[in-house]
């Protein structure tokens, strides 16, 4: 009895659990994302290298809408980085955003050195609560930008590995690619 009551519990957590949706290298842009102003894709991700003498324009990694299927209550999505940047009379700014819904975006974590450096190495982790059929994308940003005769700053990013996880009383899934998954409807048959 007790052996059944085990495997019972087991095979529960095993088909209702955290899920794992996605997870991309970033070696190449993902199918569906966009991106603006230098990112480049090789074998050790995404990366991108910006400096400014005088005002410099906004670099960005964008994705299209994607849609939380029932049983969610949460996303999280994760990546490695590695992020050095700042400025003397100048500054460097970088941020992870999130689109709910399609209303203001929400930023979820942020960089920004004024006249000052800063490092940062700690991986980007961070949790949406949603609800099914809300509707995501996601936005990493970056910029730089100088005052003055003699500002300058530059800006050095690197990310790899994303993952996108989804929380909840979520039936376990099939692999999906992102091309497939942010064209399903929370309500689709691969959810």
């Amino acid at each position: 009895m007790k052996l059944t009551i085990l495997v019972l519990m087991l095979f529960y957590s095993l088909m209702y659990c955290d899920q794992t949706v996605w997870s991309y290298d970033l070696t190449t842009l993902p199918e569906g994302w966009s991106s603006t102003g230098g990112w480049e894709f090789d074998s050790t991700g995404a990366h991108i290298y910006i400096q400014a003498i005088g005002a410099d324009g906004n670099h960005s990694i964008y994705t299209e809408m994607l849609y939380v299927p029932e049983g969610t209550d949460s996303v999280t999505l994760s990546v490695p980085q590695y992020i050095h940047g700042g400025g003397s009379d100048g500054a460097a700014y970088a941020s992870f955003t999130v689109n709910l819904n399609e209303e203001d975006p929400l930023t979820l974590w942020s960089h920004t050195w004024y006249d000052t450096w800063g490092t940062d190495s700690e991986p980007i982790v961070e949790s949406v609560v949603v609800a099914p059929g809300d509707s995501l994308s996601f936005y990493f940003g970056c910029d730089v930008f100088a005052y003055g005769s003699f500002g300058f700053a530059e800006l050095w990013w690197y990310l790899n590995d994303l993952e996108l996880v989804l929380h909840g009383d979520i039936q376990v899934l099939k692999n999906v690619s992102w091309g497939l998954l942010k064209t399903l409807s929370y309500q689709d048959s691969v959810w």
